[in-house]
């Protein structure tokens, strides 16, 4: 649900993101290796040449994560955890309702999407475009702090997780989701 507060945070210091709520990035965390080489494969990111668990998390202006996507293989792309896990769905459907939209880094979303800001490292050569693309790219950064500040609350995230199948690893994380947005 879009709190129109939180939308209204951002107005003043970005005026050119109107109805902006959130802004969404990509979380990896190591994992140990399997034994088995096919569970080993789905786990490895040839990018960062590790294992990994990804995630996908939203963040709002006060810190908190409405929603996320957790606990998905590292060989999937971002864009790609936030489509299996619905992401897209309920920001088109808080869009569709109330207008917000959420402001995203080039990794999101090879399709254009109306919910969606994406800023660039390249300014774009129109002058009102290019001012977007800096406030989006401002904007975007409190996403980068919301991770910062995930991963300082909870040290224990930046530790080697111990690869498992039994559904513990996605509660524990859940857990430190819920608890992070208790404390905000």
């Amino acid at each position: 649900v879009l709190n129109r507060s939180l939308a209204t945070l951002n107005t003043g210091k970005h005026p050119g993101l109107t109805n902006v709520w959130c802004t969404m990035d990509g979380l990896k965390l190591p994992l140990q290796q399997s034994g088995d080489t096919t569970i080993q494969n789905m786990f490895y990111n040839g990018w960062m040449h590790d294992h990994y668990v990804s995630s996908v998390l939203v963040f709002c202006p006060d810190g908190t994560i409405p929603i996320a996507a957790i606990n998905y293989p590292g060989c999937f792309h971002d864009s790609q955890v936030a489509e299996w896990g619905k992401i897209y769905e309920k920001l088109d459907q808080v869009h569709s309702e109330h207008g917000g939209r959420c402001v995203v880094d080039t990794a999101f979303a090879q399709t254009c999407y109306d919910f969606l800001i994406k800023s660039s490292q390249m300014d774009p050569f129109d002058v009102e475009d290019a001012r977007l693309n800096r406030e989006a790219t401002s904007m975007r950064q409190s996403s980068e702090w919301g991770m910062r500040a995930l991963q300082s609350s909870f040290p224990r995230l930046k530790d080697r997780m111990v690869y498992e199948e039994t559904g513990a690893r996605k509660i524990i994380l859940k857990l430190f989701i819920l608890l992070f947005n208790v404390c905000s």
